[in-house]
Parts: C-alpha cells; structure tokens; sequence
C-alpha cells in the first residue's frame, strides 16, 4: 500500500546521486502533522550478509 494510498498526496519525486537511487516527498501534515521522506538507494538491493 503507497502513501497515496493513505491520502497523502505526493510534493515531489526523483533520482540522485547518478540515477543511483530515488526520492519521494509526501504531505501528511493534514493526517500526522508530518512530511515523509522516502529514499530508496540501490545498494539496499544487494544481498546483505548475515550478522552471528
């Protein structure tokens, strides 16, 4: 389920750092008193390895 999905209505959105990775801006000040911020790296896609 998106933040949209939610009410939250979508500011902004895109890449950084070389198409690297994404960002998103959602309005939830109405709901929560908050703006969200999304970041999305590609790394964090990449097995992780597993921590003893």
């Amino acid at each position: 389920m998106s933040p949209e999905d939610k009410g939250h209505r979508l500011l902004q959105r895109g890449e950084f750092d070389g198409g690297h990775g994404r960002y998103a801006y959602y309005d939830a000040v109405p709901n929560l008193g908050v703006m969200i911020e999304l970041l999305e790296f590609d790394s964090d896609k990449e097995a992780q390895p597993k921590q003893v």
